[in-house]
């Protein structure tokens, strides 16, 4: 098959040619952290159209649009990278201060995230001397969740 062929294939599987045209640009992997779009379920389902440059004052053209993941996307909202780039940064400059600025951020999330393994798994521990996980017995409030409520049925 053709590349033009392999493109309109693409397209019946419901690809819209605009963002196909981002994912041949990156490989079909996040622009910011690599995550590969192709290895799993739910690397494919987190696929999400970025703006370089937030919409305002960024363009809505596909030279201030790249593929990221939800993670990535999420986690850069609507910071803006020409406010931190070298002066007259140009489409790829914009990408690596971003990449950069994302990276920093999933580091500090790294942190958290294991912090909270290591209290959520004392917890567990905890919980299963006392018999409550096995036993079912764990009742949640609003007050044992810093003020949300459970779910009621």
């Amino acid at each position: 098959m053709t590349a033009k062929e392999l493109k309109e294939s693409l397209v019946r599987e419901k690809w819209d040619p605009a963002t196909l045209e981002l994912a041949i640009h990156t490989q079909f992997k996040c622009q910011y952290c690599g995550l590969d779009f192709l290895s799993s379920v739910n690397a494919y389902d987190s696929i999400e159209v970025e703006h370089i440059v937030p919409k305002n004052p960024g363009a809505d053209e596909p030279s201030n649009k790249t593929l990221v993941c939800r993670t990535c996307n999420k986690m850069k909202r609507r910071w803006n990278p020409e406010l931190h780039a070298p002066t007259q940064s140009d489409r790829q400059g914009l990408l690596s201060v971003a990449a950069e600025y994302i990276q920093d951020k999933r580091k500090k999330k790294a942190q958290e995230v294991a912090r909270v393994k290591i209290l959520a798994e004392q917890l567990f521990d905890v919980l299963k001397e006392d018999n409550q996980l096995a036993n079912n017995r764990l009742e949640v409030t609003g007050d044992s969740l810093g003020g949300s409520s459970a779910p009621q049925s």
